[in-house]
Protein backbone atom coordinates (compact mmCIF):
# COMPACT_ATOMS: atom_id res chain seq x y z
CA UNK A 1 0.00 0.00 0.00
CA UNK A 2 1.57 3.25 -1.23
CA UNK A 3 0.90 6.03 1.05
CA UNK A 4 -0.68 9.67 0.00
CA UNK A 5 1.28 12.53 -0.06
CA UNK A 6 0.58 14.89 2.04
CA UNK A 7 -1.37 18.31 0.12
CA UNK A 8 0.17 21.57 1.57
CA UNK A 9 -0.71 24.68 0.40
CA UNK A 10 2.20 28.02 1.17
CA UNK A 11 0.24 31.54 0.69
CA UNK A 12 2.59 34.41 0.90
CA UNK A 13 2.24 37.60 -1.16
CA UNK A 14 5.72 38.38 -0.90
CA UNK A 15 7.45 36.93 -3.86
CA UNK A 16 11.18 36.07 -2.43
CA UNK A 17 10.05 34.70 0.68
CA UNK A 18 7.20 32.00 -1.24
CA UNK A 19 10.70 31.18 -3.35
CA UNK A 20 12.51 30.74 -0.26
CA UNK A 21 10.21 28.18 1.50
CA UNK A 22 9.68 26.62 -2.32
CA UNK A 23 13.31 26.51 -2.71
CA UNK A 24 14.15 25.54 1.35
CA UNK A 25 11.52 22.91 0.84
CA UNK A 26 12.33 21.13 -2.43
CA UNK A 27 14.11 18.16 -0.86
CA UNK A 28 10.71 17.18 0.62
CA UNK A 29 9.02 17.04 -2.82
CA UNK A 30 8.42 13.55 -3.15
CA UNK A 31 6.92 13.35 0.37
CA UNK A 32 4.62 16.50 0.09
CA UNK A 33 2.40 18.14 -2.61
CA UNK A 34 3.14 21.70 -2.18
CA UNK A 35 0.74 24.30 -3.85
CA UNK A 36 2.60 27.95 -4.05
CA UNK A 37 0.30 31.20 -4.01
CA UNK A 38 0.72 34.89 -3.41
CA UNK A 39 -2.72 35.92 -2.68
CA UNK A 40 -5.98 34.80 -0.76
CA UNK A 41 -8.14 34.95 -3.35
CA UNK A 42 -6.22 32.47 -5.12
CA UNK A 43 -5.57 30.18 -2.23
CA UNK A 44 -9.33 30.12 -1.63
CA UNK A 45 -9.66 28.74 -5.57
CA UNK A 46 -7.34 26.02 -5.20
CA UNK A 47 -9.11 24.94 -1.98
CA UNK A 48 -12.57 24.60 -4.18
CA UNK A 49 -10.55 22.78 -6.75
CA UNK A 50 -7.90 20.94 -4.77
CA UNK A 51 -7.97 18.43 -1.54
CA UNK A 52 -5.61 20.14 0.92
CA UNK A 53 -5.02 19.33 4.18
CA UNK A 54 -2.53 21.86 5.88
CA UNK A 55 -2.07 25.66 4.83
CA UNK A 56 0.21 27.79 5.52
CA UNK A 57 -0.27 31.87 5.43
CA UNK A 58 1.22 34.62 5.80
CA UNK A 59 -0.59 37.02 7.94
CA UNK A 60 -0.32 40.40 6.03
CA UNK A 61 -1.13 40.48 2.32
CA UNK A 62 -3.56 43.34 0.63
CA UNK A 63 -6.95 42.87 -0.04
CA UNK A 64 -7.42 39.78 1.95
CA UNK A 65 -5.04 39.20 4.90
CA UNK A 66 -4.13 35.73 6.62
CA UNK A 67 -6.43 35.87 9.41
CA UNK A 68 -9.50 36.72 7.03
CA UNK A 69 -8.57 33.63 4.92
CA UNK A 70 -7.89 31.04 7.70
CA UNK A 71 -11.03 32.51 8.87
CA UNK A 72 -12.87 30.96 5.59
CA UNK A 73 -10.90 28.15 5.68
CA UNK A 74 -11.97 27.42 9.09
CA UNK A 75 -15.44 28.09 8.03
CA UNK A 76 -15.55 26.32 4.81
CA UNK A 77 -12.59 23.36 5.01
CA UNK A 78 -13.19 22.58 8.50
CA UNK A 79 -10.59 19.56 8.03
CA UNK A 80 -7.59 21.89 6.61
CA UNK A 81 -5.16 22.20 9.19
CA UNK A 82 -4.50 25.78 9.58
CA UNK A 83 -1.03 27.65 10.17
CA UNK A 84 0.44 30.86 10.40
CA UNK A 85 4.27 32.01 8.98
CA UNK A 86 4.34 35.82 9.99
CA UNK A 87 7.44 37.79 10.37
CA UNK A 88 5.34 40.46 12.35
CA UNK A 89 4.66 39.67 16.35
CA UNK A 90 2.25 42.50 16.82
CA UNK A 91 -0.29 41.44 19.85
CA UNK A 92 -3.01 42.58 17.89
CA UNK A 93 -2.33 40.33 14.81
CA UNK A 94 -1.33 36.99 17.32
CA UNK A 95 -4.47 37.91 19.00
CA UNK A 96 -6.53 37.25 15.53
CA UNK A 97 -4.57 34.25 14.97
CA UNK A 98 -5.78 32.27 18.21
CA UNK A 99 -8.87 31.10 17.39
CA UNK A 100 -8.40 30.55 13.95
CA UNK A 101 -4.68 28.78 13.55
CA UNK A 102 -3.66 25.33 15.18
CA UNK A 103 0.43 26.51 14.88
CA UNK A 104 2.31 29.62 14.68
CA UNK A 105 5.58 29.86 12.93
CA UNK A 106 7.38 33.15 13.11
CA UNK A 107 9.59 33.99 9.94
CA UNK A 108 12.22 33.83 9.01
CA UNK A 109 11.66 30.06 9.92
CA UNK A 110 14.48 27.23 10.00
CA UNK A 111 12.71 24.26 6.99
CA UNK A 112 13.65 21.63 9.38
CA UNK A 113 10.99 23.29 11.61
CA UNK A 114 8.68 24.07 9.05
CA UNK A 115 9.32 20.03 8.21
CA UNK A 116 8.94 19.02 11.80
CA UNK A 117 5.96 21.00 11.95
CA UNK A 118 4.35 19.47 9.15
CA UNK A 119 5.10 15.85 9.63
CA UNK A 120 3.83 15.80 12.94
CA UNK A 121 0.51 17.34 11.50
CA UNK A 122 0.70 14.90 8.47
CA UNK A 123 1.00 11.51 11.19
CA UNK A 124 -1.35 12.89 13.12
CA UNK A 125 -3.92 13.07 10.15
CA UNK A 126 -2.68 9.55 8.38
CA UNK A 127 -4.48 7.76 11.69
CA UNK A 128 -7.89 9.33 11.90
CA UNK A 129 -9.80 7.92 9.44
CA UNK A 130 -12.88 10.01 9.86
CA UNK A 131 -14.30 12.65 8.22
CA UNK A 132 -16.27 13.93 11.24
CA UNK A 133 -13.41 13.46 13.05
CA UNK A 134 -10.64 15.45 10.82
CA UNK A 135 -13.60 18.10 11.02
CA UNK A 136 -13.52 18.67 14.67
CA UNK A 137 -10.24 18.71 14.54
CA UNK A 138 -9.91 21.31 12.56
CA UNK A 139 -12.28 23.46 14.23
CA UNK A 140 -10.06 23.04 17.12
CA UNK A 141 -8.44 26.04 18.02
CA UNK A 142 -4.82 24.18 18.86
CA UNK A 143 -3.37 20.73 18.01
CA UNK A 144 -1.64 19.01 20.82
CA UNK A 145 2.16 17.95 19.84
CA UNK A 146 2.65 14.15 19.75
CA UNK A 147 4.92 12.71 23.13
CA UNK A 148 8.22 12.67 22.95
CA UNK A 149 8.11 9.00 23.01
CA UNK A 150 6.17 9.02 19.90
CA UNK A 151 8.39 11.03 17.74
CA UNK A 152 11.11 8.91 18.97
CA UNK A 153 9.67 6.03 17.26
CA UNK A 154 9.25 7.70 14.27
CA UNK A 155 11.93 8.97 13.53
CA UNK A 156 13.85 5.82 14.41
Amino acid sequence: MTERKSRILFVDDEPFVLGAIRRSLRPYRNEWDMTFCDNAQTALNILKDKTIDIIISDMRMPEMDGAELLKIVQEEYPGVVRFVLSGYSDKEQLVKTFNIAHQYLAKPCDPDDIRQRILETSTLLETINSDKLKGFIGQAESLPSPPQLYKHLVEH
